[in-house]
C-alpha cells in the first residue's frame, strides 16, 4: 500500500470523475475513482481511504446512503458531498446520516476544492497523531501500573524502607509539579501567580463544601497544573484572551485541557488530577469544551474546580482586565446554568466572609510602617509578577528586615495591605 493519502471519489458520470482527477493531478494523493456507490463500498475496507468524496444523485445507491455506509466502514475518514441546486433535502439527510465534513455545490472552483480537501486531510492527520499518542500513553500507563504492583509487593516485605520510598516518590512528584509550573510561567509570565491564586480559591471553596482530604489533594494538584496544556498553545493566542480569538485560534486554545491531561495520564500519582484537567472547561449545560460534556458526566470535584477556575480567570488571569469579586460573581450568575448551583453559591459567600472579618481592621502601610503582629491581607508580587509573599502571612521582625532590603534593591516604595490580628488587638 502506498504511503500517500488515499482519496476515494464516487460519481456515476465519467466526465465528473475525470474532472476530479485533474483537481488532484499535481497533488501528492493517491486517487481511486468509482462509478457507483455499490462498487466503492466493496473496497472501502481494504483501501482504508483518508478522504471520501461522493456525488449526491446517482442511480441505485445515492450519495447520502453511500456516505452513511462509508461512515460505518471507515468512520475516521472525512466525507465530502457533491450536490446540485435541487439536492437540499438530500443534503440534509447526508449531513444527519453520513456526518459529512463538508458539501460542495456544482460547479466547483478547483483551487477552493483542493484547499478544502487538504484541510480535511490535515484534520485527519491530527486525529491520527492524537490517537497514536493516546495509544502510546495507554500502553505506558499499563506498563507503569504493572511496575507499580511489583514495586508495592516488594515494599510490603520491607516495611522500614517502604516509608522512605513513598516519601521519595512524593518529593519527586512535587518536584515534577514545580518543573511543569516553571515551564508554564516561562511560556506566559504570570501563570505561576495565577496558579497560586486559583489554589487559594479552590481551597476556600473546598472547605465550605466539606471536601474530604483525598479530594482536596486532587484539587490542589489540578490548581497548580491546570494550565499545563497551554505550553502547546502559541503565545499570540494566549495573550489575546479567549473572547478575542478567531475561530481557528479558539480551536487551538480548546485543545489545551486534553493536551494537559494526556501529559499526566501515564503518571499514576496524577491520574485523578488528569480527569480534572481534561474536564476543566466543561459546563453543566454542555456549552464547554473540548467535548461539550453535560452535568451527569461531571463529578462533584469537576463541578467545584470548574466554577473556581471560571471565577479565577475573571479575577486573576494575566491575559484579561481583572474584575472585582462582586462583578465576577455577577458574570458567573448570568450563566448560572453552566455551573453547579451549590458551588456557585458557596463561592459568592467566600469574599463576604473575609470582608466581614477584615474590613474594619485593614489598612495600607509602607514597609517602615509594618509592626510585628500585623497580617498581610493580599499577595505581594514583584514588578515581573513573581509571587513574593502570600496573603495571610504574619509580620515578624525578620520579615520586616527582608522587605526593607527588597525595597532598597527595587528603588521604590512597597505598599502593603495589612490588618491587625484579632488576638494581637486583644493583647
Amino acid at each position: 500500500m502506498s504511503d500517500k493519502h488515499i482519496i476515494v471519489i464516487v460519481d456515476d458520470e465519467q466526465d465528473v470523475l475525470n474532472s476530479m482527477k485533474r483537481v488532484f493531478r499535481k497533488s501528492p494523493f493517491e486517487v481511486h475513482t468509482f462509478d457507483s456507490g455499490e462498487r466503492a463500498v466493496e473496497v472501502l475496507k481494504d483501501l482504508r481511504p483518508d478522504l471520501i468524496i461522493s456525488d449526491m444523485r446517482m442511480p441505485g445507491m445515492d450519495g447520502a446512503e453511500f456516505l452513511s455506509q462509508a461512515k460505518n466502514i471507515v468512520p475516521a475518514a472525512p466525507r465530502i458531498l457533491l450536490t446540485g441546486q435541487a439536492d437540499k433535502e438530500d443534503t440534509v439527510r447526508a449531513i444527519n446520516d453520513g456526518e459529512i465534513f463538508a458539501f460542495v455545490s456544482k460547479p466547483w472552483d478547483n483551487t477552493e476544492f483542493l484547499a478544502l480537501a487538504e484541510d480535511a486531510l490535515a484534520r485527519r492527520n491530527k486525529e491520527k497523531m492524537k490517537n497514536r499518542a493516546l495509544h502510546t500513553l495507554k500502553k505506558m500507563h499499563d506498563e507503569v501500573s504493572e511496575s507499580k504492583e511489583d514495586i508495592e509487593r516488594e515494599l510490603a516485605e520491607q516495611s522500614q524502607e517502604n516509608q522512605q520510598y513513598k516519601q521519595a516518590a512524593v518529593d519527586a512528584y512535587l518536584l515534577m509539579e514545580e518543573s511543569f509550573l516553571n515551564l508554564l510561567d516561562m511560556k506566559q509570565p504570570g501563570q505561576r501567580a495565577f496558579a497560586h491564586q486559583l489554589e487559594e480559591v479552590v481551597t476556600k471553596l473546598a472547605a465550605r463544601l466539606n471536601v474530604e482530604k483525598d479530594g482536596l489533594k486532587v484539587l490542589y494538584q489540578a490548581s497548580r497544573l491546570h494550565g499545563l496544556g497551554k505550553i502547546s498553545v502559541p503565545d499570540a493566542v494566549l495573550e489575546k484572551g479567549y473572547v478575542n480569538l478567531s475561530q481557528s485560534e479558539r480551536e487551538l486554545y480548546q485543545a489545551y485541557p486534553s493536551n494537559g491531561a494526556c501529559t499526566l495520564i501515564a503518571i499514576e500519582a496524577f491520574s485523578a488530577c488528569s480527569d480534572i484537567l481534561f474536564k476543566q472547561q466543561e459546563r453543566l449545560d454542555g456549552s464547554g469544551f473540548p467535548l461539550g460534556l453535560k452535568a451527569d458526566e461531571l463529578s462533584p470535584l469537576n463541578r467545584l474546580f470548574n466554577v473556581a477556575l471560571a471565577y479565577a480567570e475573571l479575577r486573576f488571569s494575566p491575559s484579561v482586565t481583572p474584575l472585582p469579586h462582586d462583578q465576577a460573581i455577577h458574570e458567573l450568575n448570568a450563566n448560572a446554568a453552566a455551573f453547579d448551583h451549590k458551588a456557585l453559591q458557596a463561592l459568592s459567600m467566600i469574599k463576604l466572609e473575609r470582608e466581614l472579618s477584615d474590613a474594619t481592621k485593614q489598612t495600607i502601610v509602607h514597609v517602615h510602617g509594618l509592626k510585628v503582629g500585623m497580617v498581610i491581607v493580599e499577595d505581594i508580587y514583584s514588578e515581573k509578577n513573581m509571587l513574593l509573599l502570600r496573603g495571610g502571612t504574619h509580620v515578624t521582625e525578620i520579615l520586616i528586615e527582608k522587605l526593607t532590603n527588597l525595597q532598597r534593591q527595587m528603588g521604590k516604595e512597597i505598599l502593603i495591605n495589612v490588618r491587625f490580628d484579632p488576638i494581637t488587638d486583644a493583647d
